[in-house]
């Protein structure tokens, strides 16, 4: 795929995110599909642009993708990791708070309002009856971009989110990673990422009633001391 833009940015986690969907990234890179047929590249900084007032797309034509901090095989450890499970429909997405530094270099957040059905897990207890979850995004010309596949969300759309609070936005989640989420599509489970890894193979195995049995199950072993939380990787 050609390379239209190319960026590296480090930043701590749970601090301001730029250019990254989900859970916590510490590296990241742009690129973005050519024009049909067309093989042109180039690369090099983000050019200085006023992010007020830019037009925002109505679908991604960009994708992030970088290293994250969590990389799960099973559904046992990224219940176990994640602070709070549901599950859940999606009722709103509307576009959110800008985050990141200079004006030139920040990005759009895309609020996606869940109405809950389901608390699968919560370390904190916390029962919620709607959650709001952060979702990227626009960038400062507006052009909207996914992380590392994970599609942007629709109103209606129904599935089970592993979320992590936002610490710089009280009351916000994100997904633990880019496999924190799960839609189901009719009769089938579709994994927000990971096409390829152990993870991906054990969800879609899984009717969603099945899925919805094994979360609340794996919390249980993980307050028993049989799962543990995986630790951010270095």
């Amino acid at each position: 795929m050609p390379v239209l833009r190319e960026r590296m940015t480090r930043w701590l986690a749970g601090g301001a995110v730029t250019v990254a969907l989900v859970g916590a990234v510490a590296v990241n890179a742009w690129a973005r599909q050519g024009p049909a047929g067309g093989e042109s590249t180039t690369s090099g900084s983000r050019q200085p642009v006023q992010a007020r007032g830019a037009p925002l797309a109505e679908r991604p034509t960009l994708f992030a993708t970088g290293r994250e901090l969590h990389d799960f095989n099973d559904v046992a450890t990224m219940t176990a990791t994640s602070p709070l499970v549901i599950f859940g429909r999606v009722e709103t997405v509307r576009a959110g708070r800008w985050s990141g530094g200079a004006p030139g270099d920040r990005d759009r957040v895309r609020d996606v309002t869940i109405a809950v059905d389901q608390v699968l897990a919560s370390g904190s207890g916390a029962r919620p009856e709607k959650v709001v979850v952060d979702e990227w995004g626009w960038d400062g010309q507006g052009r909207g971009f996914e992380f590392k596949g994970v599609r942007w969300t629709e109103p209606g759309d129904r599935g089970f989110y592993f979320l992590i609070p936002v610490t710089d936005a009280p009351g916000h989640y994100r997904l633990i990673n880019s496999q924190g989420r799960v839609l189901v599509q009719g009769e089938t489970l579709q994994p927000s990422a990971g096409h390829h890894d152990d993870i991906h193979a054990e969800i879609t195995a899984m009717s969603a009633a099945e899925f919805a049995r094994s979360v609340p199950a794996a919390f249980r072993d993980h307050r028993a001391g049989k799962v543990r939380a995986q630790q951010p990787l270095a």
